[in-house]
């Protein structure tokens, strides 16, 4: 437990998991995030008008909007994007011997990695900023700007005067934060606006298709033989059929047929959501790679598993990750 005082305002941060039951259950309709102390991040969304990204900020009722809109599609389908993260990382690692660390640090190497993976999710493939090759400025930048903007947070969190008073600390965080929207939104609606085309010819018949190969997602979820009317599950929701030309469909096109946001909303989504997968992602990997650096014994362990279970393969499936049990501690911990 400890706390926080900026500008007056106490804030008390418990860190004991045994705890976190009891507080969510009092905590009423709408329980409070983390993110609203992340005081930067509202700010700029306040001040360029970015309504769909400040609600993942919130608490009350628009935060619950936000948070329904994707639940069906990122966090309760997470298992439906296996096999597209499974291919990236399988390109990721062919490349990754040769890369490292004689064209790309190691700690670069890892973020753009993050962001390859979770651009496969967002759109259904990725630019693989990873391979210095095919990598473009473009998305290079957008890496870079993404981690000196998170890097820029915690500072002026710790120093609210450099924000008042809008310092050197404060203009860089904002022409970085410039940077990752303005990509990060134009990049959203690019897929956005070709998904609502695809879309758009499945829904014609009479025009042909036989120039275009679909892949037709209409069984997301494993829960066979559940009636979808009396199903409360949300996977269930998703179950009618996808077009998409990727391994699965991607986040974007499952928004996109859902209906419940415009192409505008979408896009101004896809810019927060980008930014903070690349982030947390980055951070999980380098740790988890640190500590194995760290413990040769356990990465020999780890590595025996792997070798194991899958035998060379992908993995692709819930049940592949539950017959890894080592793994999944090693990330944990």
């Amino acid at each position: 437990v400890y706390s926080m005082s900026i500008l007056g305002d106490d804030t008390i941060v418990l860190c004991d998991p045994i705890i976190f039951d009891s507080i969510l259950r009092k905590e009423g309709k709408f329980p409070i995030g983390g993110t609203e102390g992340v005081s930067t991040f509202i700010d700029y969304y306040e001040e360029n008008n970015v309504t769909m990204a400040l609600n993942m900020f919130q608490s009350g009722p628009e935060w619950k909007e936000w948070r329904d809109s994707l639940n069906p599609d990122m966090f309760a389908a997470w298992t439906t994007y296996l096999p597209s993260i499974a291919q990236t990382c399988r390109k990721i690692s062919d490349v990754a011997g040769a890369e490292v660390p004689k064209h790309i640090p190691f700690v670069d190497f890892i973020s753009r990695a993050a962001f390859d993976m979770f651009e496969t999710v967002m759109y259904g493939s990725s630019s693989f900023t990873t391979n210095s090759k095919v990598a473009k400025p473009e998305d290079i930048e957008f890496v870079m700007a993404s981690q000196a903007a998170f890097d820029i947070t915690g500072a002026l969190l710790s120093n609210p005067m450099e924000k008042l008073f809008e310092g050197d600390l404060y203009k860089k965080f904002v022409v970085n934060m410039d940077k990752t929207f303005s990509f990060a939104r134009k990049r959203t609606k690019k897929y956005a606006d070709l998904a609502l085309m695809d879309q758009q010819q499945v829904q014609q018949p009479q025009r042909s298709r036989q120039s275009k190969q679909f892949f037709f997602a209409d069984e997301v979820s494993a829960d066979a033989g559940v009636d979808e009317e009396s199903s409360k599950c949300p996977v269930q929701k998703i179950r009618n059929a996808i077009p998409t030309k990727f391994v699965n469909p991607s986040f974007i096109e499952r928004l996109v047929h859902r209906g419940e946001l415009n192409n505008e909303d979408i896009s101004e989504i896809g810019a927060p959501l980008l930014m903070a997968g690349v982030d947390t992602t980055a951070y999980v990997m380098s740790w988890l790679y640190l500590n194995l650096a760290s413990n040769p014994d356990v990465q020999t362990k780890l590595a025996e598993e792997l070798h194991s279970v899958l035998k060379g393969a992908d993995l692709t499936t819930v049940e592949q990750m539950d017959s890894l049990p080592y793994l999944r501690a090693c990330i944990r911990e």
